[in-house]
């Protein structure tokens, strides 16, 4: 059965990407080595806008049913996200703080691209048919950012 509506992931989406922005955001405003700078700026812009697309997005979907069958998808959809490393509010900016060097930079950001990743992996056969290329199109998204990364981590010393 296809369960999850789009905009529930959508709403779980933002809130993820936007924690992702201001990680990247804050690493680099604190890294000294430019590639990092560059890389991570030009991520946390790319998080934005896609923050700003998933909004558009979200506001053309349908909202999830309501019931107690609703109830135990949102517990399944909050056990999906739970463990992911930006999920709280604010958490972005803390583990940015929290890096003690471009490398612990570079593996939080691998972490969060591949948990992201994960988390829409996971909802994506729950998801009804119609808005399956909303989660085609973020998988996408995440996989270039993982890639980015990877081939960062190899270049550093």
């Amino acid at each position: 059965m296809k369960a999850f509506f789009g905009k529930e992931i959508m709403q779980a989406a933002i809130q993820i990407e936007r924690n992702g922005q201001a990680f990247y955001d804050e690493v680099s405003r604190q890294t000294d080595d430019r590639k990092i700078r560059e890389v991570f700026s030009d991520l946390a812009a790319q998080e934005k806008e896609h923050v700003a697309q998933f909004q558009k997005l979200s506001d053309r979907l349908l909202d999830p049913p309501e019931g107690m069958e609703r109830e135990d998808y949102a517990l399944y959809l909050d056990q999906l996200a739970s463990e992911h490393v930006f999920k709280e509010d604010g958490s972005g900016q803390r583990r940015a703080r929290e890096a003690k060097s471009a490398v612990d930079a570079v593996a939080l950001g691998i972490q969060f691209e591949k948990d992201t990743l994960l988390f829409f992996y996971g909802l994506h056969p729950l998801v009804r048919g119609e808005e399956q290329p909303v989660v085609d199109q973020l998988i996408q998204w995440e996989k270039e950012h993982l890639l980015r990364l990877v081939r960062l981590k190899h270049r550093m010393p």
